[in-house]
């Protein structure tokens, strides 16, 4: 949920470069459901939106930064950490965190 307004608002250089990390199965493993990811891929044909499987993502990117705002709907920090993945914190402020995440081959 906090991906749009970062992507929307944000100028082209960075814009560019936030992406939003899909996987359907495991959002309705971690919250109960993948509406958010279902909403979001419905509107890729109208916004110029940055989604990506986190299966294919995962294939190129081994090390990047992971935003999250700490609600239950962002699942993935704690997905990572579980799955073994390094996932280090940078920097918080009000409550939104930035880690730097190193995915395990």
């Amino acid at each position: 949920t906090d991906y749009m307004p970062l992507a929307y608002y944000s100028r082209p250089p960075l814009a560019e470069r936030i992406m939003m990390l899909l996987d359907p199965p495991g959002a309705l493993k971690a919250v109960g459901t993948y509406t958010v990811e279902l909403q979001t891929l419905a509107l890729k044909p109208y916004l110029p939106l940055n989604l990506e499987e986190f299966s294919a993502f995962r294939t190129t990117h081994g090390r990047f930064l992971l935003f999250s705002s700490g609600t239950s709907w962002d699942w993935w920090p704690a997905r990572l950490a579980r799955e073994g993945h390094i996932v280090k914190l940078r920097e918080e402020i009000g409550g939104k965190r930035l880690y730097e995440v190193e995915l395990r081959k």
